[in-house]
């Protein structure tokens, strides 16, 4: 959210799971996109996430079809990665995760 016009950037979730945190709905206004609008708020999410618990690695999944996504969590450090066992499969997205 932008303090001074009130208009929503971007949004994100994290679920704290056992032994990782899973970044979901992550999402920035078309209008606000390739600004690194989308570093920021991973990156704030991550925070609160080891915050509250004791985690070394972050989750996510991202459309294959969606390449600006996929460069930016590349960017980040996330790397493509098999779906645990825990985790069911969802048809066109890629896996992937961050060690810290």
């Amino acid at each position: 959210m932008c303090a001074d016009t009130q208009t929503m950037l971007g949004f994100g979730q994290v679920q704290l799971c056992p032994l990782r945190a899973h970044l979901g709905r992550l999402v920035i206004s078309p209008d606000y996109r390739g600004l690194g609008l989308s570093y920021e708020v991973v990156n704030r999410l991550i925070e609160v996430a080891v915050r509250q618990q004791d985690i070394h690695i972050i989750s996510l999944f991202v459309y294959e079809s969606n390449k600006a996504a996929l460069t930016s969590y590349n960017n980040l450090g996330f790397v493509p990665t098999a779906y645990p066992k825990d985790v069911s499969s969802i048809k066109h997205c890629q896996y992937m995760t961050l060690r810290y």
